[in-house]
């Protein structure tokens, strides 16, 4: 009998595996590959530390990749806009860049406009670009600085009158302007208008006052007045109210009723007809300045230890009560002691004559009694103020005096006498006549 597992040919019919064309061979766990075995065995031998630590740190870049998707999926995602034209030119955006517009343009309009005012102002005042004309402008007498400006403004010499006229203030020229036709030209700047302007006018008429030594503001404003070119009124507001800043001391002066008493020297001036009252004071008080403020007086009064205001009110009591200038040095002395004394009482008659409705040449003791601070037999020390205008050699005289203990004197005319008792000055009182000046001398 034929064995059933072989064919009817009596050949052998078992299968042989087949050779793979990797040259390798299929096996119970798989396909094995001799030169990857010998491969792996030709590879150097890993450290176990390492090959852990390579592990372990893969499994932490692992966990932390994981923790990042985590995180990127529990943010809530965010869409990329790209630019919105809509949203860019939307109406609120055009009204915001329209106020922000406006806004901007009005600050440049307000600089160039305050810009063309500061140059076209600066070129008024300072003449840098202006036409240059002659012109004839005619200033009413007594108008003010006010009317003056516009009077310039309408002839074409000036832009603008307001600045002219704080300009003139600040300058200190108000009120001292003339009148009369001037002829200006319109490139002139406002420095040379002023000076032009205080200047009389070529047509206007001069004439002269003589002020009497010895005058009291008063006998000033009757004499000034009289002659019609001013008034009485207008003379006592520019004596009394106006400020005078180029003159120091008359801002030092007290209130008092007559305010520049002894600051009116005596002698002759010349004015102007219809020339401002303001201006007439000040060619006075430049006279009073320029003969008593010389730097040896200034010295001298500093060196005396007395206001200038006591300086010229001792000399006009030395004035008013000696009319013998070459006495005035003992005179001066005599008062300073006086001054110096326990009561202080200077008892001089001119002091009560300067308040007494009528001058008087001879006074009874009633007259003692005048109730004044000027009054100096019953109040100490010098009165409120001068009493008249004193000379300058009165002036030196009490700047400079003698030295005596005498507490007395009496003038008669040319003669005046000295006493340090007052039994010697009741002797010397015998001597004179009944309208003698001097020290206690009513009786």
């Amino acid at each position: 009998m034929a064995d059933k597992n072989n064919h009817s040919d009596g050949k052998d019919t078992r299968q042989i595996p087949k050779k793979n064309i990797t040259g390798s061979y299929p096996g119970v766990t798989g396909t094995y590959r001799p030169q990857a075995r010998r491969a792996a065995e030709n590879r150097p031998t890993e450290n176990v530390s390492d090959s852990k630590t390579t592990v372990h740190n893969t499994s932490d870049l692992r966990s932390q990749s994981i923790k990042k998707d985590n995180a990127q999926k529990s943010k809530p995602e965010q869409v990329k806009k790209g630019f919105d034209f809509k949203l860019w030119f939307s109406k609120e955006n055009n009204r915001a860049f329209l106020r922000q517009l406006r806004f901007y343009g009005l600050i440049v309009l307000a600089s160039l406009l305050l810009t063309f005012g500061i140059v076209n102002i600066s070129n008024d005042v300072f003449a840098f670009i202006k036409p240059d004309e002659s012109i004839i402008v005619t200033i009413e007498q007594g108008v003010s600085t006010s009317a003056i400006a516009s009077s310039l403004k309408k002839a074409g010499v000036i832009d603008h009158p307001l600045i002219f006229r704080l300009y003139s203030k600040l300058k200190k020229a108000d009120g001292k302007y003339q009148y009369g036709d001037y002829t200006l030209n319109s490139n002139l700047a406002y420095d040379q208008i002023i000076s032009a302007l205080k200047k009389p006018s070529v047509q206007a008429e001069t004439y002269t006052v003589t002020i009497e030594e010895g005058s009291t503001q008063d006998d000033i404003v009757s004499l000034l007045s009289s002659n019609k070119y001013t008034t009485a009124e207008e003379l006592d507001n520019a004596l009394n109210e106006y400020e005078y800043e180029d003159f120091e001391f008359v801002s030092q002066l007290p209130d008092r009723r007559c305010r520049l008493e002894g600051y009116l020297p005596a002698g002759e001036y010349e004015f102007y007809k219809g020339e401002s009252a303001v201006s007439m004071v000040t060619k006075m008080l430049t006279r009073f300045s320029e003969t008593v403020l010389t730097e040896e007086n200034k010295t001298l009064i500093t060196q005396s230890g007395m206001s200038l205001d006591d300086i010229i009110t001792l000399s006009s009591l030395v004035y008013a009560e000696c009319d013998d200038p070459g006495a005035y040095k003992g005179v001066a002395r005599v008062l300073l002691n006086r001054l110096a004394d326990e009561d202080g009482l200077l008892q001089l008659t001119c002091t009560i004559n300067y308040v007494l409705p009528a001058k008087k040449t001879e006074f009874t003791a009633d007259d003692k009694k005048t109730d004044s601070e000027y009054n100096t037999y019953i109040y100490a020390g010098l009165p409120t103020g001068p009493v008249c205008s004193p000379t300058l050699s009165a002036v030196s005289a009490v700047l400079s005096p003698e030295t005596s203990d005498n507490l007395y004197f009496v003038s008669d005319n040319d003669k005046t006498y000295f006493a340090k008792t007052p039994e010697e000055h009741n002797s010397n009182l015998n001597k004179v006549s009944a309208s003698a000046k001097g020290t206690d001398t009513i009786r």
